[in-house]
């Protein structure tokens, strides 16, 4: 497989691919030997010289879609890790944040805390499926 061509865009972003092929996938291969500690690898990370703050956002992952014809991309659901403390080096807690949308408004249906408990904000169902 050709490796796909980074394309620079607007304000330092960039893309995987070129408007006439069109963005297509992105792929993050480890050719190392597969064991427990290899694979492919994505990092996120936050870095602007200072120590992370309670509430901080590390990272977030979003899933849009266009919404009309004219590509107006909205966010579908996303997933966020945000900091629990002022981080230093004996305190790094961290939580993660699941959203989803319904209609237009997003929200946060479940938190994996940094206290092993995982906090859904409606009712657990059981289903057939």
């Amino acid at each position: 497989m050709a490796t796909p061509s980074i394309v620079p865009r607007a304000n330092g972003e960039g893309g995987i691919g070129t408007a006439a092929k069109g963005w297509g996938g992105a792929y993050v291969t480890n050719t190392t030997a597969s064991s427990g500690t290899e694979g492919g690898k994505l990092v996120l990370a936050a870095d602007d010289g200072a120590a992370m703050a309670d509430n901080h956002r590390l990272g977030v992952i979003e899933f849009k879609g266009a919404e009309d014809a004219s590509s107006t991309l909205v966010n579908g659901a996303r997933i966020e890790a945000i900091c629990q403390e002022n981080w230093g080096g004996s305190e790094n807690s961290t939580s993660l944040l699941f959203f989803t949308t319904d209609t237009t408004t997003e929200n946060n249906i479940l938190t994996l805390g940094d206290d092993k408990v995982a906090t859904f904000t409606g009712a657990l169902r059981a289903t057939n499926d």
